[in-house]
Formats: C-alpha cells, sequence, structure tokens
C-alpha cells in the first residue's frame, strides 16, 4: 500500500466503526398489528389467520397480508392493534 494512502484509509476506518457499533445496539422494531409467523412445511397461513380470527372471545381482525419468504415458508399477518397483547 502507498504511504499516501494509509492516512485516508486510517480515516475512513476511524468514520465507519462508529456506525457499525450503532447498526448492532438497535433491535428490532414492534409493529403494532404485525406478526411475522414461519410455517411447518405442511402449514397454511390461511388456517392459522382463520384460527386466531378470534382469541378469548375477543375478535382481533387477524389476516394474510402477504407471503415474505417462499423458501423460509414466512408470511406477514395483521390484526387489529390493541385487541389483544402482541
Amino acid at each position: 500500500m502507498k504511504p499516501a494512502l494509509q492516512p485516508t484509509l486510517a480515516l475512513l476506518l476511524s468514520l465507519a466503526l462508529p456506525l457499525t457499533t450503532t447498526a448492532q445496539v438497535a433491535g428490532p422494531e414492534d409493529i403494532p398489528g404485525d406478526i411475522l409467523l414461519m410455517l411447518a412445511p405442511d402449514g397454511r397461513a390461511g388456517q392459522v389467520a382463520h384460527d386466531l380470527r378470534t382469541v378469548d372471545g375477543v375478535p382481533t381482525g387477524m389476516r394474510v397480508d402477504h407471503e415474505v419468504s417462499a423458501p423460509m415458508r414466512i408470511w406477514l399477518l395483521k390484526f387489529t392493534p390493541g385487541t389483544v397483547s402482541q
């Protein structure tokens, strides 16, 4: 490496390090009314949503929004926030 590039590289690394530390500290957010669901190979998102439309006699408004990842069998389900605890 050329000696003239060393100070530039050191500066770039010193600026990038705080960014990676910040990204590691931040955790996932809760989005009220959203549930990510990973199904068993024979599972059906529509059936799960149907089974959860009412919880302990309380209507939840549970519905299938969309498939997030087909290979991982992950679906996004939505429900009315505040009807049941997440």
